[in-house]
């Protein structure tokens, strides 16, 4: 829920593209420390690769939200 955070945050500062590259690095993180086995960029299971690319295709979606939200409110 962490990595959502920063995406919402640079996405209300930067808009909709440094929120796709937010993103996209927050899953690579997420990969790197938290999904088995840890401290590399594999993933053992494919059921942890499909969450993780869901949570990615979750994140630009509400990044894209956001920014369109800040953009009618500016």
């Amino acid at each position: 829920a962490l990595f959502f955070v920063g995406v919402l945050v640079v996405a209300l500062l930067g808009g909709v593209a440094p929120a796709v590259l937010s993103a996209v690095l927050s899953s690579l993180l997420l990969n790197y420390y938290l999904t088995d086995p840890r401290h590399t960029f594999t993933i053992a299971e494919p059921s942890a690769a499909v969450t993780e690319a869901v949570l990615l295709l979750v994140a630009v979606a509400v990044a894209v939200l956001v920014d369109g939200a800040a953009n009618r409110a500016r």
